[in-house]
């Protein structure tokens, strides 16, 4: 049986959705969200992820800032910073989207895995949207029936 590969998508921010999703079928396999107060020891996790999965890219929301916008914006861009050093460093090929790449995936977010977390969905839309997912049959229907 072959392995499975990986992407892992992020919302990042001082609530930083993560999304370990499954490539051959969009599957979500682990959702987080990370705060900066969780420490070194959940951020360890992801400095090297390809100990608990062969992942083959990072999937990250890129976030605009303008002039004087809120401490949670400036959060939100050094994490987008933090994120890309990390995945250089280990030679992880990280991709930036804005945030209207997620919007075509959020319903199919939310019929796969239904969830509380705006920041995991949104992390796990990135990735299907990396991914170009689409739904099957079954899921078409269920979204035209909502």
């Amino acid at each position: 049986m072959a392995e499975h590969t990986f992407v892992i998508g992020f919302d990042p921010g001082p609530h930083t959705g993560v999304a370990v999703v499954r490539r051959e079928d969009g599957a979500l396999s682990l959702g987080v969200v990370v705060t900066e107060r969780d420490g070194p020891a959940v951020w360890n996790t992801f400095l090297r992820p390809r100990l608990a999965y062969q992942v083959t890219h990072w999937v990250c929301e890129k976030f605009t800032l303008y002039e004087a916008q809120s401490k949670e914006a400036t959060q939100t861009i050094r994490t987008e910073g933090v994120l890309e050093f990390i995945a250089r460093m280990n030679g992880i090929p990280i991709v930036f989207q804005p945030p209207s790449y997620r919007e075509g995936y959020l319903k199919l977010v939310v019929l796969r895995e239904p969830m509380e977390s705006k920041h995991i969905k949104d992390a796990y839309a990135h990735a299907l949207a990396f991914l170009r997912s689409k739904p099957t049959k079954e899921e078409v229907e269920q979204l035209r029936a909502s």
